[in-house]
Formats: C-alpha cells, structure tokens, sequence
C-alpha cells in the first residue's frame, strides 16, 4: 500500500461562496485523486469532521453552483465509501494536539479550524509513531491537483514543528508507505544459505530456477524482470548479492532475507495505531 493523502480544507469546504473557475479547480483536483486512488497508487485518509461536514453539508443547494452536485459525488466516493483505499483517523485526545497549519489559499472560517486541530492531532501520531524514512501521510493540495503551482504554508505557521508536505500528484514518491514489515528485530545479523534461498526465492516471486550448465550458476527467473544469479558455491549469499533482488523484486532487503529465510513474505501492519483502513 503507497502512502495516504488527506483532502486540504480546501477541497473539503464549499460552505462560502466560489467563483466557478475555483470549483472547476476543485473538481478536477477530486477527480485527479479518485483516480491515483482507484489506481491504487494512494490511500485515502479520513476522519470524523470530514465526514460529517460531507455528510450532513446541504450540497442540494446547486443554484448558481451546479459544479457542487458534481464535487459531493467525487467527495462521497473518496471518503464515505468503504473501500481497501480508505483509511480512518480516530483518537479521544485530539484536543491535546496542536494546530496543524492551513494552506496559505485556504480559508481561515469554518470547517479549516476542525480540520486543523484533528490534522494536528494525526501530525502528532504520526510523529510519534511512524518513523517512516520519509512522511507516510501528505496534503492534497488543490492547486498542485489541478495543475497549478503547489500551494504553501505561512513561514509563522510551521516555526513550531515541520507540517505534513502539501503534494501534487507528481510528489507521492516523496512520501513513505503507510504500512510497515513485521520483520525480526536481528534480520541484519542473520545469514541466508544457499539452501534456504534456492528452496524459498519463490517467495518473493520467483518464476523458475534453472539449474547450472557448465558453471555454479543457478539462473533465477522473474516475470516481468532480470534474471538472478544464485551460486552454490557462495554460501551464505553475501548482503551484496541479496541487495541486487531489490530492484528486481521491489522488496526492501529485510523482507527479502525473511521471506529467504522463513519461505514467506512477512506480513505488514499501520504505523499509526490511530489509523484503521475501512
């Protein structure tokens, strides 16, 4: 699963009037979205004020706005839909939190400061928790997902911690998976033999293993990618040929050795406890 982006208060907050050139915006940007999500190159994150303000917010109100019909359909698939791309944020202590800052084009009435405590609330879990090499969650921005330059936040608003990134649909490499391996704490001082890595490189999804002709070379093949060399007279397998199945494979080193080493890919849980996928 690749990271998780929570709609800014922007895409969110038609309850003051806009021009039609901004809800067009808006409504690419959800579009846009819907289809990284469907796509699976993103989760989607929600929590409680996002859904109640899409739930209970009277979007019958199309005149002379009939782009909002349009923009309740985008928002009720992406977060009132249950779906395996839809995540949930739920803590009782979000009052505790601090403000997470708005964008700099997003308006500072209504329904932004709800959104601003609980996201503050998700930055803190987040912080605490996660630990991901790079943050798991990122903004939507409007601007960036409707093909305009990236929004920011106000130098004054992110003096006291760093924010979550505000990102375009170009940035979600920028971003950590929202998932992380269950792998042994001590996987870095295991060894992998050759014996256990020819019997269980199909773990990581192996399609054949051709036995040597004329060498000690077992030629390892995968669909869609190289091959692999895995010789029999280099025992264990040195961290260095272990490392050139990461771009074959797509797995990090860890949960190659362990899927080497026990014959199964490690399973995978939320870095933030906070966080449920619907």
């Amino acid at each position: 699963m690749p990271p998780l982006l929570l709609p800014s208060p922007t895409i969110i907050d038609q309850s003051f009037p806009r021009s039609e050139s901004e809800l067009v915006s808006i409504a690419t940007s959800l579009a846009s979205i819907l289809d990284l999500s469907d796509k699976g190159d993103c989760g989607l994150l929600s929590t409680q004020s996002l859904r109640d303000f899409v739930e209970f917010f009277d979007w019958n109100r199309t005149e002379p706005y009939p782009l909002l019909s349009e923009i309740y359909r985008f928002l009720s698939l992406l977060l009132l839909q249950p779906s395996e791309q839809l995540f949930t944020f739920s803590s009782t202590n979000i009052q505790e939190a601090s403000l997470h800052p708005l964008p700099n084009s997003c308006s500072r009435a209504g329904f932004s400061s709800d959104w601003s405590r609980e996201v503050g609330a998700i930055l803190r879990a987040h912080n605490n928790q996660a630990q991901p090499t790079k943050p798991c969650i990122g903004i939507a921005c409007a601007l960036a997902f409707s093909n305009q330059p990236k929004d920011g936040y106000a130098d004054e608003d992110t003096s006291a911690c760093e924010p979550f990134p505000l990102v375009g649909p170009s940035d979600l490499e920028t971003l950590d998976d929202i998932y992380d391996w269950d792998i042994p704490s001590d996987i870095h001082q295991k060894e992998v033999s050759f014996t256990l890595a020819h019997k269980n490189i199909f773990a990581i999804g192996a399609t054949e293993v051709s036995p040597p002709k004329g060498s000690s070379h077992y030629i390892v093949k995968f669909k869609h990618s190289r091959t692999w060399p895995l010789d029999r007279n280099t025992d264990p397998v040195p961290i260095r040929f272990l490392n050139q199945l990461k771009p074959i494979t797509g797995y990090p080193l860890g949960v190659i050795k362990t899927a080497l080493l026990t014959g199964e890919i490690p399973p995978k849980h939320i870095r933030i406890r906070e966080i449920t996928c619907s």
